[in-house]
């Protein structure tokens, strides 16, 4: 069981941080793994279009910043760290969606990478980005269909 207030604890504990690590360049995740890198090798801002008032989501932007998170787990390369913070900073600041089924993905979709960030770079936010993330993610669930808390 990881301590409490351990990071990370989404979908890896530090324990296992090795573990993954080591396995990386195995012939069946190798591919992948150059993949992530390239991915992460972009130069993205992750500010959304404002003039889509609907839905302006971007999948290529959240795998950025996914593979910026992941990496700095493996290498503790705090300019990965950053480079994720940033782009999901910008990229909760600048969301558009409407309520409904797409948009309701859209942005608990971002709510969850928002997550993974505030989790994996921990020690590389501030208080105010730590507050951010909180309070866009809190505000953009609440305007979901179920609304937040769900009612």
């Amino acid at each position: 069981m990881p301590k409490k207030n351990q990071h990370p604890r989404l979908y890896i504990t530090e324990d296992k941080i090795p573990e993954v690590r080591n396995n990386l360049t195995h012939p069946e995740n190798i591919d992948i793994y150059n993949k992530v890198i390239a991915v992460s090798n972009k130069n993205y801002d992750c500010m959304l279009d404002p003039s889509n008032l609907t839905n302006n989501s971007n999948q290529n932007y959240l795998e950025y910043i996914e593979a910026n998170a992941f990496l700095y787990l493996m290498d503790n390369d705090a300019k990965k760290a950053r480079k994720a913070i940033d782009g999901m900073l910008n990229y909760l600041r600048t969301l558009n969606v409407d309520v409904g089924n797409t948009a309701d993905r859209a942005g608990l979709t971002a709510v969850y990478f928002g997550g993974l960030v505030y989790d994996w770079c921990y020690d590389h936010l501030t208080l105010s980005e730590k507050e951010e993330i909180v309070n866009l993610s809190l505000m953009i669930a609440g305007r979901g269909e179920m609304g937040w808390p769900a009612t």
